[in-house]
């Protein structure tokens, strides 16, 4: 919520994990101040007899736990080299292409998560290669 703000509805699969987490939620949403219990935010449930109901969340999902085993496998970060690492993933992700890319390069951008979020692209120009570089100098 400190990035983009309080969402409005959360949606999740049927797992007993989430139902139980949405009993307590409700619980302490009931308890906050009349503000934040006014605004509410829904818990939407996939049906229970449809699995694949959430495919497109959890291939983000996936696509960002392969990220992050990627870069991070054995070694640790600092809170702010987290951080980074997130954000740089989250803009990876929600710059994925959701139509076809055209091939005439007068064609504007193609449209991505991104541009429902701030109206716009999520990723800078490509950072340069550090394939050459001597793991030495990419110490902390």
């Amino acid at each position: 919520m400190s990035r983009r703000g309080k969402c409005s509805t959360i949606h999740s699969d049927n797992g007993t994990n989430f139902v139980e987490v949405q009993k307590e939620l409700v619980s302490y949403l009931t308890s906050c101040e009349s503000s934040m219990a006014s605004e509410g935010i829904k818990w939407r449930f996939n049906p229970p007899s449809v699995p694949y109901f959430g495919g497109l969340w959890e291939s983000e999902l996936k696509s960002t736990e392969h990220h992050l085993t990627r870069v991070l496998k054995d070694g640790r970060l600092t809170l702010e080299e987290l951080n980074t690492l997130l954000c740089q993933i989250e803009a990876s992700v929600n710059s994925r292409p959701m139509t076809p890319l055209g091939s005439d390069p007068s064609e504007p951008n193609t449209l991505t998560p991104a541009h429902f979020l701030i109206f716009g692209s999520l990723l800078l120009a490509p950072e340069p290669s550090l394939a050459d570089e001597r793991i030495e100098h990419l110490r902390r």
